[in-house]
């Protein structure tokens, strides 16, 4: 399958939004390969932006969340594009956990995109087994992030200091939280 191909299916999919093409001999796009191009997907509301980085690979960024698809995968750039499909109509959010510390600066600990459905079921093992299996034992959660397309429905949900507790002990708070969150009660 020809790359111009793949290209076509999400420029089909950005069609009604505003987006620029970025070329790898720009300064900010060096680190893409000597055809590599990023697609920037604009947002009108101010927030967060879509990166789409075509080289090797497909990487898809948005928030503090990226992820990797293959170009020759027929089954990944499908998911790629409904992906990029399910984030432009706010039907799938980057979520992510992390530490804010006293300066506002957010230490990142995980992030996934997650549709509404698995961010209901506030399922920690689904949406984070690296830190479920223990990876980031010593380190402590006090926040949740979750950044949509229309960033007037992000939120940052703080944990209550008895809360702050260390991965993997407060996992069922994790996912009371995920559940009051879907369920509109923040």
């Amino acid at each position: 399958m020809e790359t111009i191909d793949i290209d076509v299916r999400i420029l089909n999919v950005i069609k009604e939004q505003q987006y620029v093409i970025h070329h790898s001999n720009e300064k900010d796009y060096a680190d893409l390969g000597e055809n590599g191009v990023c697609i920037e997907i604009l947002n009108r509301s101010r927030g967060n932006s879509i990166f789409i980085d075509r080289d090797d690979e497909f990487t898809l960024s948005f928030g503090y969340m990226h992820r990797h698809f293959s170009t020759s995968d027929e089954t990944e750039i499908g998911e790629l594009v409904q992906l990029i499909d399910g984030i432009l109509s706010n039907r799938i959010c980057a979520v992510s956990i992390g530490q804010r510390h006293k300066d506002k600066q957010f230490e990142w600990l995980g992030s996934t995109f997650s549709p509404s459905e698995a961010a209901q079921n506030g399922n920690i093992e689904t949406l984070f087994p690296e830190i479920y299996s223990g990876l980031h034992k010593r380190r402590k959660c006090n926040v949740i992030v979750l950044q949509y397309w229309d960033d007037s429905l992000n939120k940052e949900i703080p944990m209550l200091q008895r809360h702050r507790l260390l991965w993997p002990t407060h996992c069922l708070l994790f996912q009371r939280v995920l559940r009051k969150i879907w369920r509109g009660r923040f």
